[in-house]
């Protein structure tokens, strides 16, 4: 069985879905900026299209590698509006969904081909992530998803997250 987020579509849907420049602006006060790279600000960043000695680096591998990484531009993160749904956003995201075989259904959830709906469900352990987190799942929701927020103790998110029994998480490094 394929895993729901082994399309990349689907994870392109959910950057879509999460409005960052709102909430830097509403939640954030401004003091965030968005990373596009695991190593954002330094020489390891990913940006434009691979060098010819990055090429030569990762050709041996290229069997291993997702399509494109040795053609295109990196990814970036999708920009989004100032108001907490950006629709233009939404109706990317809905494509993309679409195209990955999660078309929404006579009840507006999202199934695939055998009538699973898409359901994604983020866990977290402290309150502070709420006010965070909570637009991101009304986008997913507006988008035909089955989103749901659990808020759960300490000592079940520590297994949870050992155990890897999650959608999505919010982490920081």
């Amino acid at each position: 069985r394929r895993d729901k987020f082994s399309d990349i579509r689907v994870r392109q849907a959910l950057s879509y879905l999460f409005n960052f420049e709102w909430s830097r602006e509403s939640l954030f006060y401004g003091q965030y900026a968005r990373i596009n790279s695991f190593w954002e600000n330094s020489d390891l960043a990913a940006i434009g299209t691979p060098s010819a000695e990055e090429i030569a680096l990762l050709s041996p591998f290229q069997s291993d590698l997702p399509d494109g990484v040795l053609t295109n531009a990196a990814v970036m993160a999708p920009i989004s509006g100032t108001k907490p749904m950006d629709r233009a956003n939404l109706r990317k995201a809905n494509v993309l969904l679409d195209e990955a075989g999660w078309p929404v259904g006579e009840d507006g959830l999202r199934r695939n081909v055998t009538g699973d709906t898409l359901k994604i469900e983020i866990i977290e352990d402290s309150a502070a992530f709420d006010r965070i987190v909570l637009p991101f799942i009304e986008n997913m929701k507006a988008a035909g998803i089955e989103a749901e927020y659990n808020r759960i103790d300490p000592a079940q998110y520590t297994d949870r997250t050992r155990n890897y029994d999650f959608d999505m998480i919010t982490d920081q490094f």
